[in-house]
């Protein structure tokens, strides 16, 4: 079969005093080509589990990516529990794992039955967690089990997660890849005691790389950090005096006293520098980092609460009062536009800010870094991307983060389609041959990186416009004597001055197609093509789903009404069973395992608590666009199935005919399939925005 391994010797004391079942777990490891280079019983997260450092053989190199040890973890008990993976965690940390093992993927055996169950659901709702093979003690134990029980334990890992559709900002370093030279920037510059300023796009890792930095700066017990989001209701909706009492108050929670000032105007200030200096003493700190992200929440001309057009100086002055007398303050703020800090004044107010932040621009990842993340996250997935792939990448996304993990994500989808065997070779004639479907589903998060841009900084969002409708000149024009153009180019998304392009061609697509709705222009809607569409209708239900579910914890975490009631929506596993629909007794087909898990399910729940019309007063008044797109399958669904429809619903069907076959296509063959994919794109798109207006 394959060249075996062999214990090594610092590893055979522990063999000599295991036990059987300890013995027994590395045996099938042996036999897949694994060395034992070390073992030990550690009790760590106050449980006791056993650690073995595996070193893959050649073969095992070359098949499944390996470039460092593995941790193998035997759990002996019959639960897995949260603390057993928090144990293994701190395991990666200290020696001798630190340096020496694969820190984004382990074995884990437990003689809990269900721990393949447990250990899935544990990582999907843990999005930033290491990578576990879970296997069961019984199967590593039995008496058939030999290497082919870990490669196939292997294959079946490979099927499960998709680590690359995390959109969420990271806490935690196994997911977060690059950065050196912006985090090394902001590092020095607080080491210093000078003030930064992180400004790009959304969704190019400005909050993760914040989160980067305060972990890196709090390992220097001297130094305390705070971190404040500007966009929430606890920041913006306070005054300039109620806004300082309150980064008080977070820093003397931690410390368990409280803020006994009152913090009036004229006194905040002081009172301000007073309970700083009472907290690092507090502390034994010497120096407070103050983060702020998203700060033009609270910024003149960007603000959407009026006071801090006229606060905004106040409440700087007090902090920069504070930081000129006593060097014990630096601050970071964040945010998409630097225009906060490159302005003089503000409504006849001299600017606080001004000359005296460090600006650093976060763009896309540089091409090593951005192949880097594609290569470690893919390796863990099955995935191997040939350079040829990587460089095609990157010449599509521009190292932009977010777009370049959901490019990977949609690349996991289509080859798990083809039912091949993990791990699988990616070049670039197969991204090629699904770069229209792909940058179709990219489209729906390119609201993402332009919402903020679009919303505070509408000058410098019609010069994208202007490129992506094809008015070059125009753009020359307007940028020739304008500072814009310089914020776009480091932004990285546009090329530069004299050749202007949008970098990422599947934005440009979104704001071309965005601008010819707002204007009124006749625009066609893309039509999958028919070779792509199984593909399109197996990725865009499986993204459905999930961010249904994300949906349903957002809104249960904002106290939001619930969509399904307690049990979430039924008959899952039937939306990944449809078929592509040709004629109407498919699409009603199609249709219907959407209605029940989707819309009959919610008329369900509001019936059986009491609430009348629960889909047309609750959900329409909380969920609006959703509502809308599931109105569409409910239409559409009774009109396939030719159920009578009364003539409200008549209209509404007319008004969706109108808007999703006008012209030409009314009458085209392939007007069943083009209603399905609008309904799948319209409840695709509605889920997006409900889930961004809950975690705003």
């Amino acid at each position: 079969m394959y060249q075996t391994g062999h214990i090594h010797e610092d590893a055979m004391s522990f063999f000599e005093d295991s036990e059987a079942d300890e013995s027994k777990v590395v045996v099938p490891f042996l036999d897949a080509g694994f060395d034992v280079t070390w073992a030990k019983r550690l009790k760590l997260n106050n449980t006791i589990l056993v650690f073995f450092l595996l070193k893959p053989n050649e073969d095992l190199r070359e098949a499944y990516g390996f470039r460092y040890e593995v941790v193998l973890v035997f759990h002996p008990y019959m639960t897995v529990e949260a603390r057993t993976f928090q144990a293994i965690n701190t395991f990666m940390s200290i020696d001798p794992a630190k340096g020496r093992v694969d820190t984004m993927f382990y074995f884990l055996v437990s003689a809990a039955r269900d721990c393949e169950v447990v250990t899935a659901t544990y990582l999907v709702e843990h999005k930033e967690e290491r990578i576990a093979v879970p296997i069961t003690l019984r199967d590593i134990t039995a008496s058939g089990a030999n290497g082919w029980t870990v490669r196939n334990a292997l294959q079946r890992h490979y099927l499960t997660l998709d680590r690359f559709k995390n959109t969420l900002p990271l806490r935690e370093d196994t997911y977060f890849f690059g950065r050196q030279k912006e985090l090394g920037r902001l590092l020095d510059a607080s080491r210093q005691g000078e003030n930064s300023g992180l400004f790009g796009l959304r969704k190019t890792g400005k909050t993760s790389l914040l989160f980067k930095l305060q972990r890196a700066l709090e390992r220097d017990p001297l130094r305390k950090v705070l971190f404040i989001d500007a966009q929430s209701t606890s920041v913006r909706l306070r005054h300039w005096n109620q806004l300082l009492w309150y980064i008080c108050k977070l820093l003397f929670n931690s410390i368990r006293r409280s803020v006994t000032a009152s913090f009036d105007a004229p006194d905040a200030a002081d009172e301000f520098s007073e309970h700083v200096e009472q907290y690092l003493l507090a502390t034994d700190a010497s120096t407070l980092t103050l983060i702020v992200d998203e700060v033009e929440w609270i910024s003149p001309a960007t603000a959407k609460d009026d006071h801090w057009n006229s606060e905004f100086a106040n409440f700087w002055h007090a902090i920069r009062t504070f930081q000129a007398r006593s060097r014990k303050i630096n601050i970071v703020i964040a945010g998409v536009n630097p225009s906060m800090v490159e302005e003089d004044t503000f409504h006849g107010f001299q600017n606080p800010l001004f000359g005296i932040v460090n600006t650093t621009f976060l763009a896309g990842l540089g091409e090593d870094d951005a192949a880097e993340m594609i290569q470690n996250i893919g390796r863990v997935m099955g995935l191997r991307f040939q350079s040829d792939a990587l460089a095609y990448f990157y010449s599509q996304y521009a190292g932009h983060p977010m777009l370049t993990r959901l490019a990977c994500s949609f690349t996991t989808d289509v080859e798990k389609g083809k039912q091949r065997t993990f791990p699988v070779q990616i070049a670039s004639d197969d991204l090629k041959a699904s770069a229209s479907l792909r940058d179709r589903e990219l489209r729906f998060y390119c609201a993402h990186i332009v919402s903020e841009l679009a919303q505070f900084y509408p000058a410098e969002y019609e010069l994208l416009e202007l490129l992506a409708t094809g008015r070059e000149s125009e753009f020359r024009e307007r940028t020739r004597y304008n500072a814009a153009i310089s914020h776009l180019s480091k932004y990285g998304i546009v090329s530069d001055q004299f050749s202007p392009r949008i970098t990422y061609e599947v934005l440009r697509d979104y704001i071309a197609e965005e601008n010819a709705r707002r204007e009124g222009r006749p625009t066609k809607f893309h039509v999958v093509a028919v070779e792509d569409r199984a593909m399109f209708v197996r990725s865009r239900m499986r993204s459905i789903v999930e961010d249904m579910r994300t949906l349903e914890g957002a809104a249960q975490a904002a106290l939001y009404p619930s969509l399904f009631g307690p049990n979430s929506f039924p008959e899952a596993e039937k939306l990944f069973e449809i078929q592509v629909p040709n004629d109407e007794k498919s699409l009603a087909a199609a249709l219907t395992p959407c209605y029940r898990s989707f819309v009959e399910s919610i008329d369900n729940f509001g019936s059986s608590a009491s609430f009348k019309d629960y889909f047309w007063s609750v959900i329409k008044q909380h969920y609006p666009q959703l509502q809308e797109a599931l109105h569409r399958v409910r239409v559409y669904r009774h009109d396939a199935q030719h159920v009578k429809l009364t003539s409200r619903v008549q209209a509404q069907l007319t008004r969706f005919l109108k808007i999703d076959l006008d012209g030409e296509l009314a009458h085209t063959p392939e007007r069943h399939w083009i209603k399905f994919q609008r309904c799948l794109d319209e409840l695709h798109r509605a889920l997006q925005h409900e889930i961004g207006v809950l975690r705003s």
